[in-house]
């Protein structure tokens, strides 16, 4: 949006009873030059850092701080601020660019250098589709340099888009309309295909699990036999037996739970926080429900498999010792 079009623009969005949550910020387009006074291609940029220095990128300057990216780091500057160019940048992208609080970043728009000392850092949720600049400037430090404007609004309906679609293309022809929504629609299609894919393969290791387990019971049957002669010579009962062994089914099963709950949301915890973008969070109701199914299916494997011996007679084993 041209600087003369804002605000006419932005009084029609905001006069459209179907348009809500309209934002709106200025932008230029420049690169990332040098990091303390070093030459990017000098500097050692970790690799998911990079995107932000092999090509230009939107900066933005702005008084007052965004609402959608709290500053994590630093403080932010004054409304009235009138000095050195200050800038506040993405906290994940300052630890892959090794940059700090007081550091010193160097922006190239249109040939002019910038050099932007780092006063605040925050959190950027990229996936909000709101408008997120990785870097913004304080007031004044883009002076002389022409900018343009970006906008992003809330339609309700189809229907509603689609003509708001056609208003902006017939009074501002040169501004072009992005749909956020075509967007959502394919990342939110190959992510249930993700989480399909995950949950297959967590049933297939649950299940070989739970058959490992199952084979376990059943290589030791010989010994189990041995045993049960032994507690019926000695008076024990076939309730009694049965008890025994299914306490000590339900114990195994339990003790190999626990072990993969804490590596499961151990392993967990550390991917999430490796990707940093989404958040870690037990779920209790999921974690119970297959730990129990778990425990029933060993136990029912265990007793299934065990039938044959429980009704084995001891003289029968004991003619052949």
């Amino acid at each position: 949006i041209q600087p003369q079009q804002k605000d006419a623009f932005l009084e029609m969005l905001t006069h459209n009873p179907n348009v809500s949550d309209v934002s709106s910020q200025p932008m230029v387009r420049g690169r990332i030059a040098k990091i303390n006074g070093v030459d990017v291609e000098k500097t050692r940029i970790e690799a998911d850092a990079k995107w932000a220095v092999e090509s230009d990128r939107g900066f933005t300057y702005s008084a007052l701080p965004p609402a959608n990216s709290p500053v994590a780091e630093g403080t932010w500057w004054p409304a009235d601020y009138t000095g050195a160019p200050l800038g506040s940048l993405d906290r994940k992208l300052a630890r892959g660019m090794g940059v700090h609080i007081g550091d010193r970043i160097t922006v190239n728009v249109l040939s002019k250098e910038i050099e932007v000392t780092i006063a605040s850092l925050r959190d950027i949720n990229y996936i909000s589709f709101q408008i997120n600049f990785a870097l913004i400037l304080s007031p004044g430090a883009l002076d002389g340099i022409p900018a343009t404007w970006i906008a992003t609004a809330r339609v309700a309906g189809d229907k509603n888009e689609a003509v708001l679609i056609r208003d902006i293309a017939r009074s501002t022809p040169n501004v072009s309309t992005v749909r956020v929504k075509d967007s959502i629609d394919q990342i939110t299609e190959m992510v249930s295909h993700i989480a399909f894919a995950l949950r297959l393969c967590a049933l297939v290791t649950l299940v070989s699990g739970v058959l490992v387990l199952a084979s376990a019971l059943a290589a030791t049957l010989d010994a189990r036999v041995y045993d049960m002669v032994v507690l019926k010579v000695l008076g024990a009962r076939k309730a009694d037996i049965i008890k025994m062994f299914l306490s000590e089914w339900l114990l195994l099963a339990s003790v190999t739970a626990l072990i993969a709950c804490v590596l499961g949301c151990g392993g967990a915890w550390l991917i999430l926080k490796r990707l940093d973008w989404v958040q870690f969070e037990v779920l209790p109701g999921a974690i119970f429900t297959t730990v129990a199914l778990a425990l029933a299916f060993v136990t029912m494997t265990g007793f299934v498999i065990h039938t044959r011996i429980f009704n084995t007679r001891a003289s029968s084993v004991l003619r052949n010792e």
